[in-house]
């Protein structure tokens, strides 16, 4: 009977030392089967094969400011889970450290908080809707390893600066870009060193943060003056008709730029013009005879479209309006145009316009379900586009 106790009372204090292990070492047992593991009170959790980790919750951390790390304990951290920080509204900042390979569908959607994320470039998948409805999202920085963005990635996420660690061309090729709803006011292209030509370029300070190569914005050609009041920056040209794509800058000297001015780009070669949402007015014949511009989308915000401003634009086949829009003044557009307006027949009908303009029959308005009326109307398709109902 006392051999009986005497095992008994051995096992009951190795299973406590045991448990007491485990829970100083922050060790949890999951469903799956692997092992989750609170460090600085972010969960992660291992893999079945026992190969990464994966990031899948705040635990009981209450700081504003998350680094994914990229190794724990000389392990490979490979992604954060679906979900992990959905919801949470104390985090500002994200830093997801070289090494992460994915971000999970909603992993930090409704983080309204979140005001800039840092991408390293090891990153490869983002899934749908990770950042959907971040509201504070203000800089993004974004990897170049990044091939395939899902859906809605950056829905709602009012982006001001976009700073990408790569070339044009490599951006153009990141799979589901065109319907992530990535928006953003200025964009920069990674440099190390001087770029070698105008454009809008960046590189790291000693602290790693962005800094923007600020000779070479507004360089590009571009001929600025101050408006009647003084209060913005107009375009009034540009020294090179030639150029195959045109960014105006949000800012020119510290002044918003918020006019283009009449005839500025008339008779261009260019191919897309790319406007900021700083921009409310564009005079008459700004961009008439630009025979070779075969889209554009207006920003939010722009409130007037001066006469003849895309008039002889004979390759322009659409045109994405805005409901901010407040007047269209006689030949705005050509009459082949289609004009995909973001609002309403009721909300269109306030804009004052010419009536006997011709364009005015190939105004669309927005749609989440086909109309029963016979009217022209559109919505987004599955991949983020244009489609007609």
């Amino acid at each position: 009977m006392k051999k009986l106790l005497v095992t008994l009372l051995a096992f009951t204090v190795l299973f406590l030392v045991s448990c007491s292990r485990d829970e100083d070492e922050g060790v949890e047992k999951n469903d799956a089967g692997g092992d989750a593991v609170a460090e600085n009170t972010l969960v992660f959790e291992k893999t079945l094969d026992g190969r990464y980790y994966t990031v899948v919750g705040i635990g009981t951390y209450t700081g504003d400011h998350v680094v994914i790390p990229g190794t724990y304990n000389g392990v490979l951290v490979e992604s954060v889970s679906d979900g992990a920080f959905s919801g949470n509204t104390s985090i500002k900042t994200l830093t997801v450290e070289s090494g992460v390979k994915k971000i999970g569908a909603s992993a930090f959607s409704g983080c309204t908080s979140l005001m800039s994320v840092n991408i390293a470039p090891s990153l490869e998948k983002i899934g749908s809707s990770a950042f959907e409805n971040c509201t504070s999202m203000k800089t993004l920085i974004f990897g170049n390893g990044v091939t395939d963005v899902g859906k809605n990635t950056f829905l709602a996420c009012p982006i001001e600066s976009f700073y990408y660690e790569g070339t044009q061309a490599e951006l153009g090729s990141v799979m589901g870009l065109t319907w992530c709803e990535l928006k953003y006011g200025e964009k920069y292209f990674y440099s190390e060193g001087t770029p070698s030509a105008s454009g809008y370029f960046w590189y790291k300070g000693d602290d790693g943060a962005p800094r923007v190569w600020l000779e070479h914005i507004g360089t590009e050609g571009l001929k600025f003056e101050l408006n009647g009041d003084g209060s913005c920056y107009k375009v009034t040209g540009i020294s090179d008709s030639t150029k195959k794509s045109i960014m105006i800058p949000r800012m020119h000297k510290d002044l918003p730029v918020g006019e283009i001015d009449s005839m500025a780009f008339v008779g261009s070669y260019m191919r897309e013009i790319m406007i900021p949402d700083t921009v409310t007015k564009i005079s008459g014949a700004a961009f008439k005879s630009c025979y070779y511009l075969t889209t554009v989308t207006l920003p939010d915000g722009i409130e007037y479209i001066g006469e003849d401003a895309f008039a002889s634009c004979s390759a322009l086949k659409s045109v994405l309006m805005p409901e901010s829009v407040k007047t269209v003044e006689i030949g705005a557009f050509g009459d082949s145009v289609k004009v995909y307006y973001e609002a309403s027949a009721e909300s269109f009908a306030k804009i004052s316009v010419m009536a006997t303009d011709e364009w005015l029959s190939n105004v669309y308005f927005y749609t989440e379900s086909d109309p029963v009326a016979d009217v022209n109307a559109w919505h987004r398709d599955e991949n983020g586009e244009i489609a007609e109902w």
